[in-house]
Parts: structure tokens; sequence; C-alpha cells
């Protein structure tokens, strides 16, 4: 401070700065968020829940911890956890999770439980347990939920052939409540041999490995060992599915003898395979065994890579006829042959050129395409073709031709272009 003369003093200003010593707070902790989700999404009594809780989340570090409760005074710990209630009703489920600093983040869910379904079942009844050979017959049967059924039939033989589902039928995705087979569109007749028959009917919850899933024409014979194939199918259903969820049942009915109305039919094919129509009705594949009306019928066996084969045959009533049928072979594809004539044959530059490919031909079967390949880079499709070539030279023409069976065949032919020729000059020389 400095003193000149009266009235004011000078007061010198310096600059200040101020500098923290330390590190900066730490910011405050955030608290993680809680998510979970349930399977399934309407589970019965008893059902086992699967919980699960990896969707929660911490902004700024990490949940190290899940808290369970589940509304029915039970609580579980971790990421997913399982739980089953006894009682049905809408139980809050809350999940607490918390994050590497201690804070805490909750969320509840509503989980409606229902009641506890009832165990599978499936009853088969028929309006009466005798039938005669070339007796239509229905077979009922009345599932207490939605299943998949199959329905087999063992004859006296121990012949094992799937009844339901069928070519006719294929779906067997059943819901609850009665039902029968056939349920329209055909008819099942009771057929030889005679003497007792066993219809068994399985229904599970997913499908049964032990079955098809597509169907050609006629009935699937399963096995010929019914003990063996029925304790497959019962191993499947016990070692596959939880108890109630699957089911079983069957009933017995006695073939008898009526007057003979019919024959039997057997066709046998070499080579062997061929899918069997009788009077424009798919029955099987050969070899194959037809109970059939007595009369004339239109037999006619189809294999892929065969011609098809059609007999007429007479058949006895109580008697049997044997119709062995051999296939011949399709012949096999013939290549197509390609021609080409050129118009004119010595062509000058920048003159037209008809390429014709009309005198090509096709031994078994007809031509559907051309492609020209003129040899200067340009190509051309049809059975005629114009071009023209710019420069003169020799140039390797292509055809190629292809029949309505893919096969294909070129041909080629030089043809040579030439400079046009000044036109003379007549006189005489000065």
């Amino acid at each position: 401070m400095k003193h000149r003369g009266f009235g004011y003093l000078e007061v010198p200003i310096y600059e200040m700065q101020f500098y923290q010593v330390g590190a900066p707070p730490a910011p405050s902790n955030q608290p993680p968020t809680a998510s979970f989700t349930y399977a399934p999404a309407a589970p019965p009594v008893g059902t086992q829940i699967l919980f699960n809780g990896s969707g929660s989340s911490d902004p700024d570090g990490q949940v190290v911890s899940y808290a369970w409760r589940f509304g029915d005074g039970s609580t579980g710990s971790g990421v997913t956890v399982q739980h089953a209630y006894a009682i049905a009703g809408t139980y809050t489920v809350r999940l607490t999770v918390t994050d590497n600093d201690g804070a805490t983040g909750t969320t509840t869910r509503q989980v409606a439980v229902g009641q506890a379904r009832p165990p599978l079942s499936i009853r088969l009844s028929l309006p009466k347990r005798s039938y005669q050979v070339g007796e239509p017959i229905v077979i009922d049967y009345n599932t207490n939920r939605e299943a998949y059924v199959y329905i087999c039939d063992v004859d006296a033989s121990g012949k094992v052939t799937l009844l339901f589902p069928n070519h006719r039928e294929p779906n067997n995705r059943i819901p609850a409540g009665a039902h029968s087979v056939p349920s329209g569109g055909y008819t099942l007749l009771v057929s030889e041999p005679t003497g007792t028959e066993t219809l068994y009917a399985f229904a599970a919850t997913s499908r049964l490995p032990n079955f098809p899933t597509s169907f050609g024409g006629g009935f699937t014979v399963l096995s010929y060992n019914p003990s063996s194939f029925l304790g497959s199918v019962q191993q499947t259903m016990q070692t596959q599915f939880p108890t109630g969820e699957w089911a079983q049942d069957s009933l017995t009915l006695s073939v008898v003898s009526s007057a003979p109305q019919s024959g039997t039919l057997w066709v046998t094919s070499s080579p062997q395979g061929a899918t069997v129509t009788i009077d424009g009705t798919p029955v099987g594949t050969t070899p194959a065994q037809v109970s059939v009306a007595a009369g004339m019928h239109t037999v006619t066996l189809s294999r892929t890579g065969y011609q098809e084969e059609t007999r007429q045959v007479n058949i006895l009533a109580g008697q049997t006829a044997y119709l062995q049928v051999p296939l011949t072979a399709l012949a096999q594809n013939q290549p197509p042959f390609a021609v080409f004539n050129t118009f004119p044959s010595y062509p000058t530059v920048g003159q037209v050129v008809t390429f014709d490919g009309s005198s090509s031909t096709d031994p078994d079967g007809w031509l559907i395409s051309y492609l020209w390949d003129f040899g200067d880079g340009t190509s051309a499709a049809g059975v005629q073709a114009s071009h023209s070539y710019q420069v003169g030279g020799t140039y390797l023409v292509r055809l190629t031709v292809a029949d309505n069976q893919g096969a294909t065949h070129t041909t080629t032919k030089m043809l040579s272009c030439r400079f046009r020729c000044p036109p003379a000059t007549v006189g005489r020389d000065r």
C-alpha cells in the first residue's frame, strides 16, 4: 500500500489459485434393477415352474445375489430356481437382487396357478364283440384330454396293423371327447383270418416315435411280433413321458366266417415294391394280399422307373387268386442330335447370315431349346437366328440343342467371312 498525496490509497491486486489435494469423492452407487420370467405361463398345481432372474442388471457393477419369495411362504435363491405350488390360486412372486456395493432392487409378478390336470385316459368301445368277415366295423374311443392317439389291430395270425392314423386320416392330434374310426369318407371291413383279434389304443401328450408320420395307400403293417412291438411302445411311454401324460386301452373281438361273398387276391411283382390299385383304389404295395368282392376287377401296378401294367382279374368267392406281374424298366432317354445350315455359306463382312437348326432331331422326345454361339463373342436362341460379322476371318459357330428330358447335344461348323471386294473400274489409265 502506497501513499500519494491526499484522499486515496493505491492497493495492488494479486491473482490467487486454489488446488484440491487428493482423489475426488466417489460417485454414489446406482441400485440394480430386478427382472424375471417364468415358465410355463399357466402352470397347474404340482407343476415345477422355472423362475429365471438372468434379466436383472446393475448399471455400475454386478448383481451378486438373487432372493426369491414365492408368495406361499416359500423362498429360494439363485439366478434360476424351480418351485411348485400345492394349491391353485394367484401368487405374488417377489425377486430381490443385490449388487456388489450392497444396493438392492425388487420386482414382483403375479403367477396364476390352475387346478391339476387329471391323468390322461383313453377308452375303446365297440357296439358288439363278434363280426363276420367282410362286415363293416366302427371303433369308438374317448379321451379325457387332448392327445396324440394311435389305434392298432392284432389279428389271429399275430400281424400288427396301424388302423389310425392312416392315409385317409393322417392327423392324430385329437381333442378331448368321443371319436370314431373311421370318422367318414371310407369304410373299415373285417378281414380274415378268423379267430380272436385285439384292438389296442395308445394316447400320449406328444408323438410316439414307434409309429410312422407319413402314409401310403392302405394300412401300415407295423410288426408280426405283437408282444415285442407292444412292449416297445409301453417302454417308450414309460421312459419318455411323465406319469399321467400317457395312457392305453385294449379290447378283444371275435372274427367269424360268413357265406363267401369275396375272395383273396395275392399280387406280386418283379421287382417288388409296386403300388397296387384295384378298380382305381390304392390298396398297398407288392407283395400284397387283398380281400376283394367276387367278380371281375382291374388291377394296376405302378413303380417309378417302370412302365405301368394293368391286368383284368376274376375273383371267385371264397377262393384265392394269384397275380404275378413282371415290370418293364423304362428306356433311358436318348440324347438329341444337333444339325444346322448357314446361308450364305461364304458370307462377306457385314452381310446378314441366316443360321437354321430346324434339321436337329430327338429320337424319343422333342427339342425345347436352341442356343447359338457365333464365335465372335455374341450368341442367340431359337430354331433360326441371324447374325452379321464385322471383321473378316474364320469363326467357330456352335449350336447346342436340349430335349424335353434335359439331354443336350452340340455341333460346330467353321464359317469363313471374307472382306467385300471393291467394285472394278473399267477404263483406260491416264
